[in-house]
Parts: C-alpha cells; sequence; structure tokens
C-alpha cells in the first residue's frame, strides 16, 4: 500500500514513513547499548568518538521522537471536517501542508552528519583492534577488551547502516511528498521546510 495519502504532520501512513519510524526506534536502542559498552572503559579507545555518537545521536532520536508525538497529539486535536474536497477549506488546507518532522531538510543532514561520525567511531576502533591484536595473551584483560570493542566496532557500523537508510528513506519520502520536480536540499521552493 505504497500509494496511501500522506497525513499533514507526523503520522505514519506509507509503509515508507513506517519504516522510518522503526529505524529512529532502532536507532535509539543502538545508542543505548553502545553508550553502556563504550562506558565499561570510559570510550578510551575510540577516542571517546562512540561516546560522543551515542550522545549526539540519543538527542537527535530523542527530539525527533518527541516531534512526531507532539505532530500526531496535535493532528489528533483538530476537528476533522466532512466536507466535499473540491471546497474552500479543504484547499486551505492543502495550502498549509507541513511535511513532518522527519522529513525536513535539517533532520536528514543531521542523519548524514552522524552517520559520518559513526563511520569515524569505526574507523578509530578498526585501528585501536589493529594495534592491540599483537598484545593478545600477554596481558589478562587483553581478550576481553579485544571481544569487547570487537563488539563495539560491530554495533556502530550497524549504527551507521541505520542512519545511513533512514536519510535515504527520507530524502525519497520528501520527494515523493514534495514532489518530483524538485530536488530534495532546494531552499524555500513552494513553502516547504
Amino acid at each position: 500500500m505504497e500509494s496511501l495519502p500522506a497525513g499533514p504532520t507526523g503520522v505514519p501512513t506509507s509503509r515508507r514513513q513506517r519504516l522510518i519510524h522503526r529505524l529512529l526506534w532502532a536507532s535509539l536502542g543502538l545508542s543505548l547499548v553502545i553508550f553502556a559498552i563504550a562506558m565499561i572503559w570510559f570510550g578510551w579507545d575510540a577516542r571517546y568518538l562512540s561516546v560522543i555518537g551515542s550522545i549526539a545521536t540519543l538527542t537527535f532520536d530523542a527530539s525527533l521522537l518527541f516531534m512526531l508525538f507532539r505532530d500526531c497529539r496535535r493532528l489528533q486535536s483538530q476537528p476533522h471536517t466532512n466536507a466535499h474536497p473540491n471546497t474552500q477549506d479543504a484547499n486551505q488546507r492543502a495550502s498549509r501542508f507541513q511535511l513532518p518532522c522527519i522529513l525536513h531538510k535539517a533532520s536528514i543532514i543531521l542523519a548524514v552528519g552522524l552517520v559520518a561520525l559513526w563511520l569515524g567511531a569505526v574507523g578509530v576502533l578498526c585501528w585501536a583492534l589493529s594495534l592491540t591484536s599483537r598484545y593478545e595473551g600477554k596481558f589478562p584483560t587483553s581478550r576481553a577488551w579485544f571481544a569487547r570493542a570487537a563488539v563495539e566496532t560491530v554495533l556502530c557500523a550497524a549504527h551507521a547502516g541505520v542512519l545511513g537508510a533512514y536519510a535515504v528513506l527520507c530524502m525519497k519520502e520528501r520527494k515523493k511528498l514534495v514532489g518530483a520536480g524538485l530536488k530534495w536540499y532546494q531552499l524555500g521552493e513552494y513553502g516547504v521546510q
């Protein structure tokens, strides 16, 4: 049912919008798990990139989910009219069309920036793993550290994939809602954020 009509606010009405919401929740969960794992060694092995990425992504996800919840509540509190679609009221509603907050340019650009941060954390963790692999077995905690860092590396890469998929799906959904004639990054066209 990809052709369902788009809601005026954050209400997920298409399959793609529901997937975007699920990716936000997955990102929130991954951020919490990565933060917990990174704090075992106080984030030192990733040079604090995974801790910074977790805090930044938690803030990003929580704010977007809060704004989506607020938009849904606002939409539910508005009175519904059964007017004919050709009336002036329907035309006024269409002219006041707002994109959901997840499809704003700022949220897409921030998601791409967070992907770069997570990929940086993956690179630093891979570097740290390669340096410490030669000391494996010489210290009593080296195997535990190596396993924890490897799990953190995989989770950081998965988080970069989740946020990358979020950004791509948001660009596609934005293009579908705004129109095929516009690029997703164009400013000020047709009153769209």
